[in-house]
């Protein structure tokens, strides 16, 4: 990646935008509100259960996720569809996570998500053996995101998120998301491989292929 001026001592604003030069240009960011993303995803606990999961991203507010041979959730709006009859509990439990998971997959693809507050710089940090800037985001559910940029390119090198204890919807515990292995789409460069960090089970996504503002439909993403 190309080397650019020091991220530190900067604003919010400031260092997301050098993080956008960095990735391919921060106007060609922009331009991108639609991304398809094919990948799979494991568990160092059991890495023979790989799972198929395929993101559909429209900014600002359709998403989808479909996990193969289990679940589509579809998200148009504030309206949240499967593609199955479930459970009430299910239900409620995907109605915080869906929304939770698209910005996620937003903010790390494309450093900016639907609903989000405006950006905060949080100063320097270490998170597990990673050394950046951390600029903080929060979600209208009080989650917080933020992404740790790296100190001399400013490209994201990692996504801090707030979880919830599901039974319960209170605040559960931190996670890490390890973005690496960037590759360039299109002219923009996009991570390709993704980890949670977990001393006891880490879950990797590594991507297959991503389809830069592909030609989505309303059908796409039904109610």
């Amino acid at each position: 990646m190309p080397e650019i001026a020091d991220a530190r001592a900067q604003s919010a604003e400031e260092l997301l935008l050098r993080a956008g030069n960095a990735l391919g240009g921060a106007d060609k960011l922009r331009a991108v509100d639609r991304l398809h993303i094919v990948s799979s995803e494991s568990q160092t606990r059991r890495p023979e259960a790989a799972l198929a999961r395929t993101f559909k991203l429209w900014l600002p507010d359709r998403f989808q996720s479909h996990v193969e041979g289990i679940v589509t959730h579809t998200l148009n709006g504030r309206h949240l569809a499967f593609d199955r009859v479930v459970p009430p509990t299910v239900q409620r439990n995907a109605e915080l996570a869906i929304p939770a998971l698209f910005r996620r997959v937003a903010l790390a693809f494309l450093l900016r998500a639907p609903d989000l507050g405006a950006p905060r710089l949080e100063g320097e940090a270490t998170i597990e053996g990673l050394s950046g800037t951390l600029v903080e985001f929060t979600a209208p559910d009080g989650r917080s995101l933020k992404l740790l940029l790296a100190p001399t390119t400013a490209h994201p090198l990692a996504l801090v998120y707030s979880t919830r204890i599901m039974a319960t919807n209170e605040p559960g515990p931190d996670r890490v998301w390890r973005l690496e292995d960037y590759r360039v789409v299109d002219g923009v460069r996009f991570p390709f491989k993704l980890t949670v960090i977990d001393a006891k089970n880490q879950l990797i996504t590594e991507v297959r292929e991503i389809q830069v503002n592909p030609r989505f439909t309303a059908a796409d993403f039904p109610k």
